[in-house]
Formats: C-alpha cells, sequence, structure tokens
C-alpha cells in the first residue's frame, strides 16, 4: 500500500504512516479478514524467465503491529523451502514488542547477522501477527530484502 495515499483516504491512522519505513509503499496485512497467514513465496515462472533459481535468501526487513495495538503483541515469520510439493521448515522468529502498546514503532530486523544460515536457500515465507490473547492482528512489513541466486548455483548443495 502507499501509505501516503491510504491515510489520505482514511484507510490507515497517522499513527501507522511509519508502516513504509521507506517510503511510498508497504505490504499490510488483513488478518481480521483472512486467519491464515500471510504469504511471500516465488513466481517461478518470472524467476525462470530471469535466469534465477527458485529459491532466496531473507536477508533483512522491517515490521510493526497496525493500529493502536494492545501489549504483548508479537509478528512471526516462518521461512520454508517447498521441494515437489515436499515442505522443509528452515527457520523461524518472533517479535514482540512487550508492555508497549498503541501506535507502536517498526522494528528492522537482519536475522542472518545474529543467526548465520537463518532463512537460507528458502522459497516460502509465512508471517502472522497475534495480540497477547491469541487474536489476530495487522500488521505491515516493509524493505523486504531477498537475496536471488542464478539459475547454475541450483546444483549446489543446500
Amino acid at each position: 500500500m502507499n501509505t501516503t495515499a491510504a491515510r489520505e483516504h482514511d484507510f490507515i491512522a497517522h499513527g501507522d504512516l511509519d508502516c513504509s519505513v521507506s517510503q511510498p509503499n508497504a505490504l499490510r496485512s488483513l488478518p481480521k479478514s483472512y486467519i491464515t497467514p500471510a504469504v511471500i513465496r516465488v513466481n517461478n515462472t518470472a524467476l525462470a524467465a530471469a535466469n534465477l533459481s527458485d529459491f532466496f535468501d531473507v536477508v533483512s526487513f522491517s515490521w510493526k503491529p497496525m493500529g493502536p495495538a494492545p501489549p504483548y503483541t508479537y509478528i512471526t515469520m516462518e521461512v520454508w523451502r517447498l521441494e515437489d510439493t515436499k515442505p522443509a521448515f528452515l527457520s523461524s522468529l518472533y517479535n514482540s514488542w512487550g508492555r508497549a502498546k498503541g501506535f507502536l514503532a517498526p522494528t528492522f530486523l537482519e536475522p542472518p547477522e545474529y543467526w548465520p544460515g537463518w532463512g537460507k536457500r528458502a522459497n516460502w515465507i509465512e508471517m502472522q501477527a497475534w495480540t497477547g490473547d491469541e487474536e489476530p492482528w495487522e500488521f505491515c512489513l516493509d524493505n523486504l530484502v531477498l537475496r536471488f541466486y542464478a539459475k547454475e548455483a541450483d546444483s549446489d548443495p543446500f
């Protein structure tokens, strides 16, 4: 979403303009409409056309709960590799804002900096946000950096 335009049309609150850390766009979840996780997956056709592998590394991102969030709201991310329809769980993390409530600040994360190999050679990401009472909550994601591999690198062992 374009956060400036969304604010002008009253789709988001003023306190959520920082969803887009690097203006103007950010991704937004809709958990009150869909209880399933937000998913980011590769487009194999587009990657093949660009001579890129079906896999990527998660490098960094920023995210935050939207709206006036209650205390202990948290966001989870699970990173998977799907090959021949067989899922392989790779990595996960969660970010809690603890006792903080209201409009919360975005958090910038670089998981591989702290956990080498985190999110490596994936092709599927699932994200969800929850309150401390396990109610689904809306969140936004920005500055997602993925490292893609050239097609030749596909033969490398995982």
